[in-house]
């Protein structure tokens, strides 16, 4: 509804034109995104018909546990905790909308731009699926998650037909990741709200079981990585690295 309106005004608003027109493309960004998301994650499945899953659950259980199944337990005995992972994971475009129009309003602005930052995680985050192909621990254990973790086999790609292969790095959490940083200029009221939701999203990617803890650990380097790229003022970016290089000196 809020592109088709735009676009009207763009079309038959002379005057209007040059006001409405950047935000009619931002608006677009989100339905073309999600389409986008779909097509490619559905061509994971014929691309790569077996998964490195078992790897990912190695991994894991080496910590001598398996979080995944860990928050899943939590969410069968706390239907509550459920329900609030589950908003929240679902509604990570409109919380990534919110943040847009936050930044945007706000007092001061993060030296970053948000746009490319998520447009950046986005595309890095359908290469790395395309390099580690996994589908998460319930598409791979199916009825024993989250109560039966089996023993860690020894890692082997398997054949797995039935889901995307989008659960390492985990797009969510990086998301989630920019948001809380891009919110320290921002009032308490949105900060905490971006705090928030990084806590809910970490628990609803391992608790649903569609990833691994080490999907979210990889998510992390993922995010600075787009984050640094993201960074407006090229000299800023070319001031840290030097300051690096220095400190290794």
């Amino acid at each position: 509804g809020t592109v088709a309106v735009l676009g009207l005004t763009a079309l038959w608003s002379e005057q209007r034109r040059s006001e409405v027109w950047p935000a009619l493309k931002l608006a677009a960004a989100f339905p073309i995104f999600l389409m986008y998301s779909g097509f490619v994650l559905a061509c994971t499945l014929f691309m790569h018909p077996k998964t490195l899953d078992l790897f990912l659950y190695r991994f894991d259980g080496s910590l001598g546990l398996q979080p995944s199944f860990v928050v899943g337990r939590w969410f069968h005995s706390w239907g509550l905790l459920r329900q609030v992972a589950y908003i929240g994971y679902e509604t990570l475009p409109l919380s990534m909308a919110y943040a847009f129009l936050t930044e945007r309003t706000a007092k001061r602005r993060h030296k970053a731009d948000l746009v490319t930052a998520f447009v950046g995680a986005a595309l890095a985050g359908y290469l790395i699926y395309n390099l580690f192909p996994a589908v998460g621990p319930i598409h791979i254990f199916g009825g024993q998650f989250p109560f039966s973790p089996p023993a860690a086999p020894i890692p082997a790609p398997i054949a797995n037909a039935g889901a995307p292969r989008n659960a390492m790095p985990s797009v969510h959490f990086v998301m989630a990741l920019l948001i809380f940083w891009h919110s320290r200029p921002w009032s308490w009221v949105p900060r905490i709200f971006a705090g928030a939701l990084l806590v809910v999203t970490a628990l609803a990617t391992l608790g649903f079981g569609e990833h691994y803890l080490i999907d979210l650990v990889v998510a992390v380097p993922l995010a600075l990585t787009v984050e640094a790229i993201a960074i407006r003022d090229t000299g800023v970016a070319w001031q840290i690295g030097r300051a690096s290089c220095r400190e290794r000196v």
